[in-house]
């Protein structure tokens, strides 16, 4: 294809696909997603002047996550002198560097400074660099991660958020190499992000090594993966056709389930009803989060006063014998006074607004004696083997435990997480600690160190209140 005919070709795509959601107007702002890659400059290089020529407002936004020194710095003054040049207005974000280098954590940070931009500026369009050749390997990606046929539809070129702009995605149906094209044409200098090549992240792995070994055996392998992403969508929306009279019989309310209505369900019904709820809330998903929220309601069903369980960041499933439903929560302030426990005695950490007594165990009254359940705030305890102070507080990080009836010591954090502790709880669950190790996690486990082989020594109890 001549190079003139490739620049209208793409200028066309993007004009009828901003024309098919009413973008292009004096009342819209776009902000765009700008990295200084070459999907990034040439998307806002080519909105630059298509907004120019329909008065419609652009910005640009733009994210150092401070991963690679002096490419990031170099990166972000690329970005500034882009946007500078064309009269763009620039928004940037320097993440915290000791965050985890992780894609999840890199996504999550770029989304949250996004949508706050968005939200403080009035904006509610969000532009993303998103191409066809994203599209394959996120498919694969997602496929290599245990996708069910929902997650291989792939990235939606149009999505909604509760709590930030949509997004929308031009360049979804504009494979890479015409964008390169593109930009040897229009003479862009686009930034190389040396970490794009780093296969100890899965989706570089993707790009460079599995694609390359997947098209030995089927040269046109994008064309059947994306094949595979409609195939699904279809499918997908067939599904969601023949399940609407159960999902409209099964909601209380918009974001409520019918717990008992849920439980009577065939199990092959039950996930899509779960997936339907997630999607209602914009979560991303795979079958291992279903099938853990899915035992969570299993092992919840006969719980009176219900449990939280951790979804993602801010958001847990609220299981209760009447209904199941995904509810936000703004997470706690975390205590920062701590203790020193009177044993025997009362101990109160006011800013939790508890006290801890701590009895000795009378040894003739045998008929006291039982081991209370797990969950209970209520502990018999050996401390013949203690010989310091144990201090009264909440979690800190480096904490550890020996949870009763396991080998060897595990983070706090770790336990937590593989206990499904709901994300809420976390900052004010009350600990008995020696040092940094966790002896009680009230009302949910004790340490191998201080369990009760004969008979205790103590009782630990909580008082609210």
């Amino acid at each position: 294809m001549p190079l003139i005919l490739l620049i209208n070709m793409l200028k066309n795509k993007v004009r009828i696909f901003l024309q098919k959601y009413n973008l292009l107007n004096s009342h819209n702002h776009l902000l765009v997603a700008f990295s200084g890659g070459i999907d990034s400059l040439c998307l806002i290089h080519l909105l630059s002047t298509l907004c120019k020529e329909n008065n419609t407002n652009i910005s640009a936004i733009h994210i150092n996550h401070q991963w690679r020194g002096q490419e990031s710095i170099d990166d972000e003054n690329f970005v500034k002198n882009f946007c500078s040049e064309n009269n763009i207005l620039l928004f940037i974000e320097k993440l915290n560097e000791n965050l985890p280098h992780t894609e999840s954590v890199a996504r999550e940070e770029r989304y949250k400074f996004f949508n706050k931009v968005a939200n403080e500026n009035n904006i509610n369009i969000l532009i993303t660099a998103h191409t066809k050749s994203d599209q394959v390997e996120t498919i694969l990606y997602r496929f290599l991660k245990g996708t069910g046929p929902s997650g291989l539809i792939g990235i939606p070129e149009f999505r909604s958020q509760i709590n930030g702009p949509d997004i929308y995605r031009p360049f979804i149906d504009i494979c890479r190499e015409d964008i390169e094209k593109y930009a040897k044409i229009n003479n862009l200098q686009a930034r190389i992000d040396s970490s794009n090549f780093d296969e100890t992240f899965l989706r570089n792995k993707i790009r460079h090594s599995l694609l390359k070994e997947l098209k030995s055996y089927n040269s046109q392998i994008e064309s059947a993966i994306l094949r595979l992403s409609k195939i699904s969508y279809y499918d997908d929306q067939l599904i969601n056709h023949l399940i609407k009279p159960v999902i409209e019989d099964i909601y209380i309310d918009d974001q409520s389930i019918d717990t008992n209505k849920f439980l009577h369900l065939p199990e092959f019904i039950k996930p899509r009803i779960i997936i339907n709820l997630l999607n209602n809330n914009k979560i991303e998903y795979d079958y291992k989060l279903i099938e853990r929220l899915l035992n969570d309601i299993k092992n919840t069903k006969l719980s009176h006063c219900g449990k939280k369980y951790s979804i993602i960041k801010n958001l847990l499933l609220h299981i209760t014998q009447k209904s199941i439903k995904i509810i936000s929560y703004k997470p706690a302030n975390m205590i920062k006074s701590s203790a020193t426990i009177v044993i025997p005695g009362i101990t109160e950490l006011e800013e939790l607004n508890i006290k801890l007594k701590v009895s000795e165990y009378d040894s003739n009254n045998t008929s006291e004696f039982y081991f209370p359940a797990d969950k209970s705030e209520k502990a018999y305890v050996d401390l013949s083997i203690i010989k310091t102070d144990l201090t009264l507080r909440t979690r800190r990080p480096g904490d550890i435990i020996n949870p009763l009836g396991m080998l060897g010591h595990m983070k706090l954090k770790k336990y937590l997480i593989n206990n499904h502790i709901s994300q809420d709880i976390k900052d004010t669950i009350p600990l008995v600690t020696l040092d940094n190790e966790v002896l009680w996690l009230a009302g949910i486990c004790i340490n191998e160190k201080i369990k009760v082989i004969n008979i205790p020594t103590h009782v630990f109890e909580i008082i609210r209140g």
